[in-house]
């Protein structure tokens, strides 16, 4: 029988649902304290305020949405392990919804924007870590920068909630993984150097056989 929730995990997780799914701006501690069945003096003494809640549900979401994943996807190459996040996009909402409610926080509350900026900063920098330890072994090229890398991941599926919640359809969890491979596998080294024959194929001209250009004599058109 799983353990009982502490009235803490209750309290994030409630929170969680009601800023991603009605606002963090609309929220309140007494309406959550309602819901929740508890006191506002509960809540203040596990929270400072509604703010720390936001943090706090925040980090919980990213912990469990992007870093508790199944021990065979954990143990898979760099690309299959993006390949299945991706394909698990839309099981993420909630998290998308709770990062955008923490960037329009933050541009009123510094404090919530230095909070959130650690906690994601920290996740890129350990998903920046994981791919700079793959580069060699799984054949990445070491001429771009693995943070940016990160950014860039994390900015895809950022970017595709604010879509959504503009009413633009998003696409199949299946065709948006097809395009972030083929995207990651473009980092990678090129197994063999074109051919001479791939090379007239792309229109360029083969190694050794480059066409001279025609000077023209000074004063002629």
């Amino acid at each position: 029988m799983p353990a009982a929730q502490s009235t803490r995990d209750v309290l994030v997780q409630l929170a969680a649902e009601v800023f991603a799914s009605e606002g963090y701006a609309s929220a309140s501690v007494r309406d959550l304290a309602r819901r929740a069945s508890v006191t506002s003096g509960a809540i203040y003494g596990n929270f400072r305020g509604k703010a720390d809640l936001l943090v706090e549900a925040v980090d919980a979401r990213i912990l469990t949405d992007l870093w508790s994943l199944p021990e065979d996807v954990v143990s898979e190459p760099w690309l299959e392990l993006i390949s299945y996040q991706f394909e698990h996009y839309q099981d993420r909402q909630q998290l998308m919804s709770l990062l955008i409610e923490g960037a329009m926080a933050g541009r009123t509350d510094p404090e919530v924007q230095a909070r959130l900026k650690k906690i994601i900063m920290g996740r890129i920098d350990e998903s920046a870590a994981s791919m700079q330890a793959r580069r060699a072994e799984e054949g990445y090229a070491d001429d771009f920068d693995a943070g940016a890398m990160a950014k860039a991941i994390w900015s895809i599926e950022i970017g595709m909630r604010v879509l959504t919640a503009l009413g633009v359809p998003g696409p199949a969890p299946v065709d948006l993984a097809a395009v972030v491979r083929h995207f990651v596998l473009g980092l990678k080294v090129p197994d063999v150097r074109p051919t001479r024959a791939s090379s007239l194929e792309a229109g360029l001209p083969p190694k050794g056989k480059a066409k001279k250009r025609k000077t023209k004599a000074p004063g002629k058109p």
